[in-house]
């Protein structure tokens, strides 16, 4: 295996876990009002699914992660909603197309209401970053539009106001990967300092540890030494009390499982 390959294996496994450990904090951040349109206690990841309906073609080299989510709505019956979530590194003038592509495959097997979100990761341009995809010819014309977000437009402000929610932490951490290697390593612990007082609250451990992974994947210190104090900041959050008493977390151990990936 290529290391580009063990790379982009790693972005999809972190990406992964984090919409399913976290996926009531996702939907409270990317759908703010999710709670009045969704039954949040009963939803279904169709993994499997996605894979039949679009599998990943022999020596392709993927830099997005997919997930589809079967989700419940409050409006009564048996009514349901599939939410497709795209998250890319890339982009390109093919986005729009793939994104269709998802799109038509999964109604034609559900035939189900479906709406679909695309997490932009990279510094890509925006006409890199599309949010439709347009077809038209002679008289006929199709437009499939959807929902896109682009973390290196956010405003630091705005996510430091919503740092209750473990999403805004995620993407802060994700924003200042963008900047690593424009910003010095004083400043990179400085904006950090607010992801550490965040991550100090009431999450569980396994949150805890999905948030640790992924900030480590994005924080990149020219300074070893910096590395290390960050590292034991981390570790003495996740070691703190919760209501279910002392929970020790072993970070080394952790890493071998995979669930936290050291980065510099």
């Amino acid at each position: 295996m290529t290391y580009e390959k063990k790379k982009n294996n790693t972005f999809d496994a972190i990406w992964k876990g984090l919409i399913e450990d976290l996926f009531v904090e996702f939907m409270h951040f990317f759908f703010p009002n999710a709670d009045d349109i969704f039954d949040l206690t009963s939803y279904e990841f169709l993994d499997k699914e996605l894979d039949e309906i679009y599998p990943e073609e022999p020596g392709e080299n993927r830099r997005h992660v997919d997930k589809l989510v079967k989700l419940k709505l409050k409006c009564g019956g048996e009514q349901w909603l599939l939410l497709h979530i795209e998250v890319d590194g890339r982009g390109g003038i093919k986005f729009g197309a793939r994104m269709f592509t998802y799109y038509y495959r999964i109604f034609d097997r559900y035939g189900q209401h479906i709406t679909a979100l695309a997490i932009f990761t990279g510094k890509q341009r925006k006409r890199n970053t599309p949010d439709r995809f347009v077809q038209e010819v002679l008289g006929t014309r199709l437009e499939y539009k959807y929902n896109t977000y682009r973390i290196v437009d956010q405003s630091d402000d705005d996510l430091k106001a919503n740092l209750e929610n473990p999403f805004a932490q995620i993407i802060l951490a994700a924003k200042t990967g963008l900047l690593s290697g424009k910003l010095s390593d004083e400043e990179l612990m400085t904006r950090h300092e607010w992801i550490f007082s965040a991550l100090d609250k009431s999450l569980s451990v396994r949150k805890k540890l999905s948030v640790f992974a992924f900030i480590k994947k994005f924080v990149h210190f020219s300074d070893s030494e910096n590395n290390a104090i960050f590292d034991k900041k981390l570790e003495g959050i996740i070691n703190k009390k919760d209501n279910m008493g002392v929970i020790e977390v072993n970070i080394p151990s952790a890493r071998r499982r995979g669930l936290v990936t050291t980065v510099g």
